[in-house]
């Protein structure tokens, strides 16, 4: 004798799928798109604002502490924003045992980057200037503590456009 399933379309699905286990990535991606639109935004105004600057303008700018806190803030947010995505894409498309690898590969490397760049940031913000210095940091390194003579460099000179 066959014997029926007298459960509802509703109880033979639930427990089969994954409604509700990928809520969490998920989440986190809307959460770090939110956080970037206004980091994302400081930085295209800041790069905009320092088009015709020189270079010392530019790294007097970044030695500000709010300008190295929120570059720092943007490289974490927009490397584990960059995670999350790739790993959708690689779970997603990738269908062999070379998955594991794959994801590893992906977060060891958003790692790295956003650690390079968040060095970058901290060496540029905390870097002691001294005469063989190469910006126009007399000001700044004045008021920071860095420097007891003012200096001139060789863009102040003229050095390097003489021909």
């Amino acid at each position: 004798m066959v014997q029926r399933d007298m459960r509802s379309p509703l109880a033979r699905a639930i427990g089969l799928g994954s409604a509700g286990a990928g809520v969490g990535p998920w989440w986190a991606e809307r959460v770090s798109t939110v956080a970037l639109v206004p980091l994302t935004l400081w930085f295209a105004a800041s790069i905009i604002a320092h088009v015709g600057s020189d270079y010392a303008a530019f790294i007097a700018w970044m030695r500000s502490p709010l300008a190295a806190t929120s570059m720092i803030l943007l490289l974490i947010e927009l490397f584990h924003h960059t995670a999350l995505g790739l790993q959708v894409v690689i779970e997603d498309y990738v269908h062999s045992r070379a998955i594991f690898a794959w994801e590893m590969a992906l977060r060891s490397g958003c790692f790295t980057l956003a650690v390079a760049g968040i060095v970058a940031t901290l060496h540029i913000a905390f870097a002691r200037c001294s005469k063989r210095c190469q910006c126009q940091c007399t000001g700044m390194c004045n008021r920071l503590g860095r420097s007891k003579q003012p200096h001139r460099s060789k863009m102040d000179t003229g050095a390097n456009f003489a021909r």
